[in-house]
């Protein structure tokens, strides 16, 4: 069974060489979410190479990232590799547990590894999609649900961003058919990100807004937004731009309708950063703060957060109902006018979006929470 994480607010990054940007970003946030890999090196071994955490890498993350919550995020995984997965990366991923507990992790749905005739593993470098088939949902579903048990944490996939047509499909199949029947067959969630389905709306010509409409958003638990650029006709995901309008614009459209996203992180690739400039960076992040902030509460004392009972379905912008899966949570309460908020600012009357316990009864402070947005019920 899925298990939502609790909600922790707005993300970014972390980076092992850019020191002064981390710090000055760890106190824009939330969390941080962190790519393990980037701590290791790659050493020889009998058994062939292996992820090796740095002792110094790690203590410089660990002092920086004092105190604020971590998520991990996946690059070396290939979880959809048809001989296995890269069991190297599962190794480091344990002793990194140890040292370092996080909320969440994730990994990209793709393959990097690719097993030749005579036995040699050759890594694509980076993330290849997946077929849009039973029998690539069977073998990730599979792989899936053992990393659940395996951390005790969840687990979530992201959706790829993909340049040839035509992918091998099931009759009837696409990316999201797939996405969806991926998260029907197994115990993961989903990391959404904004940005590749964009990309691929574009390269492919579909609509962001319609193919959202018909995603598990029930199992959304957090989301990507980043910039990009064109290449000869194409919309690279490039980690390196600000966040366009229409990604905006799906991130606001998804927020009310996604009840369990636990974070949003905006993205951006290391060696991008002098391109995306310092200033471009925390204006991304301001803004991001002022729109999870419509929809949900920062963590913390004083601050309101939606509550998660009372599921109203939702209907997407063109009035038509949502998968049934889709739900957002509202407050059930008497009358329009807002509740007040409470007296005190240091009270803490918070429920965490995703089914975390509040800091006290509902009940005994139903007056305190906000009137939700209006939208559409059936």
């Amino acid at each position: 069974m899925f298990a939502a994480p609790s909600a922790l607010g707005i993300g970014w990054s972390y980076f092992p060489t850019s020191t002064r940007l981390n710090q000055t970003v760890c106190e824009l946030v939330d969390f941080a979410e962190v790519s393990p890999v980037t701590l290791c090196r790659e050493v020889q071994t009998e058994s062939g190479p292996r992820l090796r955490v740095q002792p110094s890498l790690l203590d410089s993350a660990l002092q920086t990232l004092d105190g604020l919550p971590v998520s991990v995020h996946g690059l070396e995984l290939s979880i959809g590799s048809a001989s296995g997965w890269n069991e190297s990366y599962i190794t480091m991923l344990d002793e990194f547990q140890a040292m370092k507990p996080f909320a969440w992790h994730s990994e990209h749905l793709g393959y990097l590894l690719i097993d030749q005739p005579d036995g040699e593993r050759l890594n694509a470098g980076v993330p290849l999609p997946m077929p849009f088939t039973q029998e690539a949902v069977d073998l990730v579903a599979m792989r899936a649900n053992l990393l659940v048990e395996r951390y005790g944490v969840p687990f979530l996939l992201e959706n790829a961003v993909y340049y040839f047509p035509d992918l091998p499909a099931d009759p009837g199949w696409d990316e999201i058919v797939f996405l969806n029947r991926l998260v029907d067959s197994s115990d993961c969630g989903l990391l959404l990100d904004l940005f590749n389905l964009h990309c691929n709306s574009l390269n492919h010509g579909f609509d962001l807004l319609d193919a959202l409409a018909r995603l598990r958003l029930d199992r959304v638990a957090e989301v990507h937004v980043a910039g990009g650029k064109w290449v000869d006709g194409f919309i690279l995901d490039g980690h390196c731009n600000a966040v366009p309008e229409s990604v905006w614009t799906a991130l606001e459209w998804l927020l009310p309708r996604a009840p369990n996203v636990a974070g949003v992180v905006y993205e951006a690739l290391e060696p991008a950063l002098p391109l995306i400039g310092e200033a471009t960076v925390r204006e991304q992040l301001h803004r991001l703060r002022a729109t999870w902030s419509r929809f949900r509460s920062r963590p913390g004392p004083g601050n309101q957060a939606w509550p998660t009972w009372c599921s109203l379905p939702c209907r997407n912008i063109a009035g038509r109902p949502t998968h049934s899966g889709e739900t957002f949570r509202r407050a059930s309460a008497p009358g329009s006018s807002p509740f007040r908020r409470p007296p005190d600012s240091r009270s803490r009357a918070t429920c965490s979006v995703g089914g975390g316990s509040s800091a006290y009864s509902w009940r005994r402070h139903l007056r305190w929470l906000p009137s939700p947005p209006k939208y559409g019920t059936n």
